[in-house]
């Protein structure tokens, strides 16, 4: 089997067309090295809840001049998320558990969909603190090298694109158990590559998150229901999170991955922008649902352009045309299948809007986490598995010409916030779903990642609205005012 290049001008389509190649080396931390003129500060990396994660990998087996067989492995890397593009312009692929068996299906020869894999990990799903130089010595191989110690300042860089890190020979390793220290061998192509055992990526202070969170906890309390939140912003530890990983339903939230997927399938010539789409009698909901497609056409019978489904469906939340939309994908399934495509985790859709409005228990089962709600945001905003065209598109039907109530609610004057809600009825006092997730923009140019899911609040709406804004107002305070004090 051929050797991994080491050309800084390989064919990434080639490389990712060797499924054999594919591997995965489990973990459960690595360290970074922030540099701040002579000084130096090691830190540590792992997931929030401690789990082991996996970095996406290659391997190869070959033999060296003397015969001897060697298996070699190499770590991918790509543009860093939040928590290290403040010091570092890459950070290891690391897979998120839904891409785990496209990326190691030997079959599986999608190349886009496999270097979709290789985005930057979820920052929300990361935490990071400063540690001691013990691990520099080989011989210290304790608890000790991963005990926090005084976080010191940071200094800032910017990120780059995909890269890869050597090929190494394979040993044991505190951090990766199929992990790796450098090649001795002579191979020409193997010798001008290396592979950091310990991978350094330094990471961002923390500014003060738990007067952050305590806000959005006393807020939520108005709600009389459950509120789940989460929120990201590029090069800060911005945390909000409340029941992050809660599975709440979603509502018309759900229309803006139906247009990603929608958008996909174009890109992928599947469909067409400019093409009609029936609107067919059997489409309708009867006897009434908010519909501005259906109020106009209340016989259908009529041919739609899919850029007008599209605009009806994410900007005006349609409901007969997201509908329609999802005929046209040929279901539920094909957005689910392209939003795991993309290593989100944390969203599910099962029923279409004809039968949330038959079944009030049905809107339960299409629910929307907000960490990966905020997932999906970030890859919007950061590096959208769009073009730049369609990208625009759809944060421009995002944006509404009028303020609303939720994430704008309590904002600055002048603030537009690219968003997407979701609202259900209320059922004798009971409002099962108040919705918005979006992108707050500020003016450096960075945008908050936020959602706010309000559940089974037996609150009027108004107020309902109220802690929606006040939750978006409190994470954009927040965000200002270490933006200011960093300066």
């Amino acid at each position: 089997m051929p050797t991994v290049p080491s050309d800084p001008d390989l064919n990434r389509n080639e490389l990712i067309r060797t499924p054999l190649r594919r591997c995965s080396l489990p973990a459960d931390g690595f360290f970074e090295w922030r540099r701040s003129g002579k000084e130096k500060q090691l830190f540590h990396f792992g997931m929030r809840n401690d789990s082991l994660f996996a970095f996406a990998g290659l391997w190869d087996r070959w033999r060296d001049l003397a015969g001897a067989v060697i298996e070699s492995c190499t770590v991918l890397t790509t543009i860093p998320n939040s928590p290290l593009a403040d010091v570092h312009d890459r950070m290891p692929v690391i897979l998120s558990q839904e891409p785990y068996d496209l990326w190691l299906d030997p079959g599986f020869k999608d190349v886009k969909a496999l270097a979709e894999v290789l985005a930057p990990f979820d920052a929300t799903k990361m935490r990071n603190f400063p540690v001691s130089k013990r691990i520099n010595a080989v011989a210290n191989d304790d608890p000790d090298c991963i005990t926090p110690i005084q976080i010191l300042p940071r200094p800032a860089f910017g990120p780059s694109g995909l890269s890869l890190a050597g090929p190494t020979r394979c040993s044991q390793s505190l951090w990766l158990p199929a992990s790796c220290g450098e090649s001795e061998s002579v191979n020409p192509i193997l010798s001008r590559m290396r592979f950091a055992l310990i991978l350094a990526l330094s990471a961002v202070c923390t500014f003060a998150q738990e007067p952050l969170r305590q806000q959005v906890r006393t807020i939520a309390a108005d709600a009389h229901g459950k509120v789940s939140v989460a929120c990201s912003l590029p090069g800060s530890a911005l945390n909000c999170d409340l029941n992050p990983n809660a599975k709440p339903p979603m509502q018309s939230v759900f229309k803006l991955p139906l247009g990603l997927t929608v958008l996909h399938q174009v890109e992928r010539g599947t469909l067409s922008l400019d093409q009609p789409v029936r609107f067919l009698p059997q489409d309708r909901i009867l006897p009434h649902v908010y519909s501005p497609l259906q109020d106009q056409y209340p016989d259908a019978g009529v041919d739609v352009p899919l850029r007008e489904l599209l605009r009806l469906t994410v900007s005006l939340s349609d409901n007969v045309a997201a509908d329609i939309l999802l005929r046209v994908v040929v279901g539920p399934k094909a957005v689910n299948t392209y939003i795991a495509s993309l290593g989100f985790r944390g969203f599910h859709l099962q029923d279409n809007e004809a039968v949330l409005h038959q079944e009030v228990s049905a809107q339960y089962r299409n629910w929307f986490e907000p960490a990966g709600a905020v997932q999906l945001l970030r890859r919007i905003s950061d590096n959208s598995p769009l073009t730049i065209e369609h990208t625009d598109l759809l944060l421009g039907w995002m944006t509404p010409d009028v303020r609303t109530k939720r994430l704008e609610g309590d904002l600055p004057a002048g603030v537009r916030v690219a968003h997407k809600s979701g609202t259900s009825d209320v059922d004798k006092g009971l409002a099962h779903a108040t919705n918005d997730i979006g992108l707050i923009p500020l003016p450096d140019g960075r945008r908050i990642a936020i959602a706010v899911f309000v559940t089974d609040s037996t609150a009027d709406q108004a107020i309902r609205e109220q802690v929606v804004a006040r939750i978006a107002r409190a994470a954009n305070d927040a965000s200002l005012k270490s933006t200011s004090s960093s300066r």
